[in-house]
């Protein structure tokens, strides 16, 4: 199980990892929303455009992110697992 662990860590899951990049995306335009004074509820098309504008030229940086927090995720529950 140890050995599975490791392998899925270094490696999750590819829907996983997108999944987690858009979600970064997301987050980070209506961020950037609410930085600037506008209220969310009236945008939420325009976010979803948004975000998947910002997943387009940061997928790279996104996708990196995506696999290093689902890694994290991944240890610290295996780490509960053994307690």
């Amino acid at each position: 199980m140890t050995e599975a662990i490791k392998t899925l860590s270094a490696n999750p899951p590819a829907a996983e990892v997108i999944t987690m990049a858009r979600y970064l995306a997301r987050k980070r335009v209506k961020d950037e929303l609410r930085a600037s004074g506008l209220q969310l509820q009236h945008f939420p098309a325009d976010i979803q455009r948004a975000a998947q504008a910002y997943l387009e030229v940061r997928k790279a940086e996104l996708i990196a992110e995506a696999k290093a927090i689902l890694c994290a995720e991944i240890l610290t529950d295996a780490q509960q697992l053994k307690a």
